[in-house]
């Protein structure tokens, strides 16, 4: 939520929004002469629960998706859907977010499956070593559905035991 990266040189200090901060691939907002000094974190809001889920066999992952919803009365008030890995820089899908906004937690549930494929056609996937770019939008789809799950059970107060191979859940 709202991350802040704070560099500093000799001649001051600047902060930079963590959504501006990477800028594709081995490729950051810092400066040569720039020192990365703090990341700020904002807490998360009261009724918030989330997943991170990854998929990889190597050492670096095929795809990581975050998922958040924040509820009020098993309401979801804000959603955050990111997906990382797939693309040259982490991104928020807006479309999935959107459409998670005021639905029960039943509803993202039975609905995860419709999230997952609109967060799937919000990202433009490269191909590289670890897949192609059909195969990362395809695998988007099924992640996005599977932290869903895992958020959705977790804002109600449960734990999600679905397990996957070469799959991490936090």
């Amino acid at each position: 939520f709202d991350a802040v990266v704070r560099l500093a040189t000799r001649a001051g200090e600047r902060e930079v929004p963590v959504a501006d901060f990477v800028r594709g691939p081995y490729e950051t907002a810092r400066q040569d002469d720039e020192l990365l000094t703090a990341v700020r974190l904002a807490p998360w809001p009261a009724g918030t629960a989330g997943a991170y889920v990854k998929f990889g066999v190597h050492e670096r992952p095929t795809l990581g998706v975050a998922v958040t919803l924040t509820t009020d009365g098993g309401v979801v008030r804000d959603a955050r859907v990111a997906v990382g890995c797939v693309g040259p820089r982490p991104a928020r899908v807006a479309a999935a977010e959107e459409r998670l906004r005021g639905w029960s937690l039943e509803e993202v549930a039975r609905h995860a499956g419709e999230v997952g494929a609109a967060a799937s056609a919000g990202v433009e996937p490269a191909s590289d070593l670890h897949g192609s770019a059909g195969y990362k939008r395809d695998m988007t789809r099924v992640f996005v559905r599977r932290a869903l799950l895992v958020a959705a059970a977790r804002a109600a107060g449960r734990e999600s035991h679905e397990r996957h191979p070469h799959t991490i859940v936090v």
